[in-house]
């Protein structure tokens, strides 16, 4: 069901796509505990963000309950931050009416966090067309690398990226130059990967041998965040 990432007394065991531990599927009966090491599949990116009939090759990988469960309602955060730009696609039109509107505010799920997003609204002020929200930019971060490590898992199953360094930016709704140059660099000469109809795009360039790799991420067409890592060091973050 899922690669291989480590040899336990000589077995071959399936290993956590975060931290890397063995996972094992356990039996767990109602009232009982999930152990720290049962097996959770993952979906990455989020099969929430994807509108229904989802496709069929959407990519699973194998998690740890304890990393599962840290992150509990993230998913839902993202989508609702990445349907919400005006420029969204169809796809987050779609998402933002039947699954933001219609399901997680409907229900009263992340109210607080909605009315956070509403309140920190601002025009920006060379561009008072575009309106800017503030995020919890660590969570979002963290968020942006979970499904970067997820991605090698699937995409580089010989890349060893558990002692890697990782480091995530938001890609700024009026890009500066570096990170223009840095744009149309992985277009130009990245593997692209994409998933549902312009739901999930990335363009990477991964170097096994350095364990260096940069990574643009983007969702509904809208919303990008650049994921870089390298071994040893965190690498240095784009400055305007």
């Amino acid at each position: 069901m899922y690669g291989s990432r480590s040899a336990v007394s000589g077995n071959l065991s399936v290993r956590c796509y975060l931290c890397g531990i063995p996972v094992t599927k356990h039996q767990v009966g109602p009232g009982q505990k999930h152990p720290p090491d049962d097996l959770v599949p993952d979906h990455v990116p989020p099969k929430g963000l994807f509108p229904k009939p989802r496709p069929d090759n959407l990519i699973k990988v194998p998690c740890c309950f304890a990393c599962n469960n840290k992150h509990s309602g993230f998913d839902e955060r993202l989508r609702m931050v990445a349907a919400m730009p005006f420029d969204r696609n169809e796809a987050g039109q779609r998402i933002l009416h039947e699954k933001v509107a219609g399901k997680t505010l409907a229900k009263g799920r992340q109210i607080h966090f909605a009315a956070k997003l509403i309140a920190s609204k601002r025009a920006m002020p060379k561009h008072p067309e575009l309106i800017k929200v503030t995020v919890d930019t660590p969570e979002f971060a963290e968020g942006m690398i979970r499904i970067t490590k997820g991605l090698l898992f699937a995409l580089h199953p010989g890349f060893d990226y558990y002692k890697s360094i990782f480091w995530a930016q938001a890609i700024h709704p009026q890009p500066f130059d570096a990170q223009l140059k840095l744009m149309a660099g992985l277009k130009k000469q990245g593997q692209h990967f994409e998933r549902g109809q312009r739901v999930f795009r990335c363009w990477r360039s991964v170097e096994a041998s350095t364990g260096v790799g940069c990574w643009m991420l983007v969702f509904y067409e809208c919303l990008g965040f650049f994921v870089f890592h390298r071994n040893g060091s965190e690498p240095d973050c784009l400055k305007p």
